[in-house]
């Protein structure tokens, strides 16, 4: 029987991890991690084009539980498991999923080595990391996490300013054949910081893909451009009508794609606003965008297979407020907006499309936050989220306690 190449180094890498673990014992592990109590009202999308859900009050468990161990040596090891429950089935079983397990191993003073599963920090963008193929960012509840796949990484320290270094990582491998490659370098002078990356990925097909990120810190302002070249297309466009998605979707012709992201952030002592505007060279544009609703309420949601949320249109724009001691010292507040569109266009409400998200969050204790979160959707005919969206409105209370 075959093992899949992520599983097989995983087990490798959590059977090393055991016999380091008792190994240094003696040097102490760090426990923390965060529970959670989650009340939440999703409200109905009438207007969604897939099957409709009925507005739901539910009550639900999430927390996170980290084991860290570091030496003088800068051996390191690190185990993260997220977990989850629902509150309101007591028969339903509470979920353990390993988020990260990896090893660190100093090779020298100057270059390391990790192993196992683990994500990976490229980039200062909030909404959109186009530019991070080993581990993207995605939305889960209210917050953005990032994907941690299996990877083995060797990192070089050339100076203060210069680093390098390459990986395997086993996104969606099946065999070992089918394992990515990547090599990047890491600039650092002063507030400006540079970064490039090249990917070699086998799936779906063997392509090359080029990210760069730049970002300079002026004052209170932080500047950043993230970028991804794409060999081959991945945006799927309607060209049938039969019915069956997987002859009437296609990849748009094999052509190459770029994608960008300009943003800029501003840090205050006790607020602070992001602002991040992404254009996708391979995003539908008008007549495109029409076409792929009105083939979803002909046909129904098996088309909604080609779609990921914010990676469906040319242009996005999204902002990111927040305020701490916010009249008390223990209350903050925050708003985020994103909006989906096409710029200069007719009929420009019918193809926007917008969510705004809010959250108010009061510190009970120095480890415990009380916080309301609720978000809406709105937008035109042929709008993105009002479309594709299960959910019109979320309304959660959410008691957190870290330790």
């Amino acid at each position: 029987m075959k093992t899949k190449p992520q599983k097989a180094f995983l087990i490798c890498c959590l059977c090393v991890a055991i016999f380091l673990w008792e190994r240094q014992a003696a040097a102490g592990m760090d426990i923390y991690g965060d529970f959670s109590t989650i009340m939440q009202y999703s409200g109905e999308n009438k207007e969604y084009l897939g099957q409709a859900q009925k507005g739901d009050l539910g009550a639900y468990l999430d927390g996170n539980l980290y084991f860290s161990q570091i030496d003088a040596d800068f051996y390191q090891y690190m185990l993260a498991l997220g977990f989850e429950g629902n509150l309101a089935d007591r028969n339903a079983p509470v979920a353990f999923t390993v988020k990260q397990l990896f090893l660190q191993l100093p090779l020298s003073d100057y270059a390391y080595l990790y192993c196992g599963k683990k994500s990976k920090e490229t980039g200062a963008s909030w909404f959109f990391n186009v530019s991070n193929r080993i581990s993207p960012k995605f939305l889960s509840g209210f917050d953005y996490e990032r994907t941690a796949p299996g990877f083995i990484e060797a990192s070089f320290i050339h100076s203060g300013k210069l680093a390098y270094g390459g990986l395997l990582y086993f996104r969606d491998a099946e065999n070992w054949d089918q394992v990515n490659t990547a090599v990047y370098t890491d600039y650092n002078h002063g507030n400006f910081n540079a970064d490039l990356c090249l990917y070699f990925e086998e799936l779906p097909d063997p392509s090359m893909h080029i990210g760069s990120n730049l970002s300079y810190q002026y004052g209170i302002y932080q500047f950043y451009i993230e970028s991804i070249w794409k060999e081959k297309a991945e945006q799927y466009v309607v060209v049938g009508d039969t019915g069956n998605p997987l002859v009437d979707f296609a990849a748009r012709d094999g052509k190459s794609a770029f994608a960008t992201v300009f943003g800029v952030s501003l840090t205050k002592e006790h607020w602070g606003l992001v602002l991040e505007y992404l254009w996708r060279q391979e995003g539908y544009n008008q007549k495109e965008q029409r076409v792929f609703i009105d083939y979803l309420k002909k046909h129904g949601p098996e088309g909604l297979i080609h779609y990921s949320r914010c990676a469906l249109l040319q242009n996005y724009l999204a902002v990111h407020w927040y305020r701490k001691s916010f009249i008390h010292p223990s209350l903050a507040l925050g708003v985020s907006s994103i909006l989906s569109f096409q710029p200069g266009e007719e009929e420009f409400s019918q193809y926007a499309a917008g969510e705004l998200t809010g959250s108010i969050s009061y510190m009970l204790s120095q480890n415990c936050e009380l916080a309301l979160y609720s978000r809406c959707l709105t937008g035109g005919m042929y709008g993105e989220f009002s479309n594709l969206s299960p959910e019109q409105s979320l309304v959660a209370l959410v008691l957190t306690y870290q330790f």
